[in-house]
């Protein structure tokens, strides 16, 4: 079967099953795809084939929460290392952190809502609609494996 970047013809049917699929999976309200991100979906070369195109899609149905739509910046953003698009590169940026897993991408985001929220657990769990109870026991948990260091309070 030829490469997905030759069959450009088949993103759009492909990233719509996905969708459903992920909807269905994480038992959310089905949702559609922006035409911005169905435009960017079209001219990405897909260096990961279909596996990549599954990839963004799921994260994009997980990021875009209780909205309808999946928009381009829930998948094509700065914070993920594999979906820059070609050609928006930014030498003067700090390179985002390596996000490899959604264990990953949840560490990440909890530490990023404590770093805008001054380390306030309260404000990090409501930005990110979590408890203060989850954000208390991921720490403790990311400091018992040596992902962080210290106590982070709040």
């Amino acid at each position: 079967m030829p490469p997905l970047r030759d069959r450009v013809s088949d993103v759009e049917i492909l990233a719509g099953h996905f969708v459903e699929k992920y909807c269905s999976q994480y038992g959310l309200p089905m949702k559609r795809l922006s035409p911005e991100l169905l435009s960017q979906f079209q001219t990405y070369s897909w260096p990961g084939n279909v596996r990549q195109l599954e990839n963004l899609v799921q994260r994009g149905v997980l990021l875009s929460a209780e909205r309808e739509v999946v928009e381009k910046a829930d998948i094509f953003d700065s914070f993920f290392s594999d979906a820059e698009p070609e050609g928006n590169t930014d030498a003067a940026s700090d390179p985002p952190p390596r996000v490899e897993t959604i264990e990953d991408m949840e560490r990440v985001m909890i530490l990023q809502a404590l770093n805008v929220t001054n380390n306030n657990q309260q404000l990090a769990a409501k930005r990110l609609g979590i408890s203060a109870r989850t954000i208390r026991n991921k720490l403790r948990k990311y400091r018992e494996e040596g992902l962080i260091e210290g106590p982070t309070r709040g």
